[in-house]
């Protein structure tokens, strides 16, 4: 869906990794670039991955640093005990960006 709309507006693919910990560098993230790297190579997209304390705050700085006309997010599923006591990053990113959001599942 994301490569279609990407090729039907001919625009440009920012792949945004925001990491609280620094821990870029585990082998899951790395993995995960591969198949993602894999997955978008036709759309020709620029990774970018940045270390911010806050998530939604590093997004959003982000999506203004760079112009950026629409931020494409992917929610991530978390345990169901994990998803009671923590705040959804998605949730509040669609109601702090000062940019249009859209949410993939």
């Amino acid at each position: 869906m994301i490569k279609t709309f990407v090729k039907e507006l001919k625009a440009d693919l920012h792949v945004l990794n925001v990491d609280p910990e620094n821990n870029h560098s585990k082998g899951d993230t790395q993995a995960q670039v591969i198949l993602l790297q894999t997955a978008l190579e036709d759309v020709n997209p620029q990774y970018h991955f940045i270390q911010h304390k806050d998530v939604e705050d590093g997004v959003n700085e982000f999506a203004e640093i760079n112009n950026l006309d629409m931020i494409i997010a992917i929610p991530k599923k978390h345990k169901l005990m994990e998803g009671l006591f923590r705040k959804s990053s998605t949730k509040q990113l669609v109601f702090e960006s000062h940019v249009p959001v859209m949410c993939v599942h």
